[in-house]
C-alpha cells in the first residue's frame, strides 16, 4: 500500500473542476425551467380564467341586447298599429323605428364581438377550450421535454466525472505486496541513501 510513484493528477484535477462547474450550471439551468414551467402553466390558468370571464360577460351583453331588440320590436310594433289609427304622432314611429335600427345594430355588434373572443375556441363538454390558452399550455409541457434533455446531460456528465475520478486514482502506483529492500543497485555517479 505504499505509494511508489505519483503522476501530477493536475490536468485531472483541473478536468474534475470543469464537470463539477458543468454540473452545477445544469442544475442551475434544471431549476430555472422548472420554474419557468410553473410560471407559464399558471399564467395559462390566470389567462384561461380571464378570457372565459370576457365571454362570459359579451354572452351577457348579446343577451342583453337581443332583449332590448326585441323590447324595440314590440314598441315599433305597437305604435306601427297606433299611427295606422292616427293615434299618435308621425316623429313617435319615427322615433320607434330609430330605436329599433339602434337595438338592432347594437346586437350585431355585440355578437361580432364575441365571434372574436370565441375565434377557433371548442367546446369539449366541460368547458370552452381556447386555442391561444390550449397552446400556451402545450409550450409549457413542452419545457419539461428541456428539463428531461438537461436530466439527461447532467447524468452523462456525472459518468464522465467519475471516470476521471477514477483516473486520478490511478495516477498514484502503490505497493501491491509487503517486502523488503535487500540490495540497492546503484549505477556510476548515483547516490544511494
Amino acid at each position: 500500500g505504499d505509494v511508489i510513484m505519483e503522476i501530477d493528477p493536475t490536468d485531472t484535477e483541473l478536468s474534475i473542476k470543469k464537470l463539477e462547474a458543468q454540473i452545477a450550471q445544469l442544475d442551475a439551468q434544471t431549476a430555472g425551467k422548472g420554474v419557468s414551467q410553473q410560471v407559464s402553466f399558471e399564467k395559462a390558468d390566470r389567462d384561461e380564467t380571464q378570457s372565459l370571464r370576457q365571454i362570459d360577460q359579451q354572452r351577457a351583453a348579446v343577451a342583453s341586447a337581443q332583449a332590448t331588440l326585441a323590447n324595440s320590436k314590440l314598441d315599433y310594433d305597437r305604435k306601427s298599429a297606433l299611427v295606422n289609427a292616427g293615434a299618435i304622432a308621425q316623429s313617435q314611429m319615427d322615433d320607434a323605428s330609430t330605436a329599433l335600427e339602434v337595438a338592432q345594430a347594437n346586437v350585431t355588434q355585440q355578437q361580432e364581438i364575441l365571434s372574436k373572443l370565441l375565434s377557433g375556441a371548442q367546446d369539449n363538454g366541460d368547458g370552452t377550450v381556447l386555442p391561444a390558452i390550449q397552446q400556451a399550455r402545450t409550450t409549457a409541457a413542452n419545457m419539461g421535454n428541456d428539463i428531461a434533455a438537461l436530466v439527461k446531460q447532467k447524468e452523462a456528465l456525472q459518468a464522465e466525472l467519475e471516470q476521471l475520478r477514477v483516473i486520478k486514482d490511478r495516477l498514484v502506483l502503490r505497493a501491491p505486496e509487503d517486502g523488503k529492500i535487500l540490495k540497492v543497485l546503484s549505477k556510476e555517479g548515483e547516490m544511494v541513501t
